[in-house]
């Protein structure tokens, strides 16, 4: 078993959230060439929001890497909670049980360890569950967990802590309006039910190009998806939302990051 309270030198890593409520909660940023342009005494909070399959991930990564800042996928959090209750056969429908989880959750986040599509590494008490975390049984648990308000509450004490302790492209559902209520760049990335059936696909099909895809089973699924999030998902007056259908990562990125230096100078 790892030592979770091991911290890799910034030489080691450019960035580095060790998420763990356990002991001490780190996270660290190192700017990576991007093109931030920030004063020096001014940390830059970046909340993106929306359903399934939008893009928030792949966007927010490549905004936080543009700007050399920490990026944050708070559903990766969500989707821990749900692992550790299904393998110590907890029941998932318990808010009280899944909110203990939550608070004493040993998870450490990294940059990725492994060339083979992940954003980042996910590890429990030292162990990869990077994969694991996108597993059918956590696809179908994660809704029921990620609505428990303890669960919630728990985990809304890190994310908070993580964005005051840096800059930061934070990713979720309810970022703007729960986490980082004082960001001057709050997004919701919107996207029509067949885009996102098709991006999710796609997304599958890079990971296990030797399984099909059943698209009127995904399909299904994002629907029920959207059905359990509708409620967690939070506008706020001052979002600005970007129908991400006809156009590129690129050009969403590139309105992110205008956005960011017309806010934040």
């Amino acid at each position: 078993m790892a030592d979770r309270n091991v911290r890799p030198t910034e030489s080691e890593n450019d960035r580095i959230v060790c998420y763990n409520p356990c002991g001490n909660s780190l996270a660290r940023f190192r700017a990576t060439g991007g093109d931030g342009r920030m004063a020096d005494n001014q940390q830059m909070q970046i909340a993106i929001d929306g359903l399934v399959a939008a893009g928030k991930s792949t966007v927010g990564e490549m905004v936080a890497h543009r700007l050399g800042i920490l990026y944050v996928d708070t559903g990766v959090m969500y989707r821990a909670v749900a692992y550790v209750a299904l393998a110590r056969g907890a029941d998932i429908h318990d808010d009280a049980a899944c909110g203990a989880i939550a608070a004493t959750l040993p998870l450490q986040l990294l940059p990725p360890t492994v060339d083979d599509g992940r954003q980042a590494t996910a590890l429990l008490d030292g162990q990869d569950i990077t994969w694991d975390l996108r597993s059918a049984a956590i696809n179908q648990a994660v809704p029921i967990v990620a609505a428990h308000p303890r669960v919630r509450a728990a985990l809304h004490v890190w994310q908070r802590r993580l964005a005051a302790e840096q800059s930061v492209v934070m990713v979720g559902r309810d970022i703007a309006a729960e986490v980082m209520p004082d960001a001057k760049v709050k997004i919701m990335l919107s996207a029509s039910l067949d885009e996102r059936v098709q991006r999710r696909a796609a997304e599958m099909q890079r990971h296990d190009p030797t399984t099909p895809v059943d698209l009127l089973q995904l399909r299904l699924a994002i629907i029920e998806r959207d059905r359990n999030d509708r409620d967690r998902t939070l506008l706020t007056p001052d979002t600005l939302i970007i129908d991400t259908d006809h156009l590129t990562i690129d050009q969403v990125v590139d309105r992110i990051v205008e956005v960011a230096h017309e806010r934040y100078g």
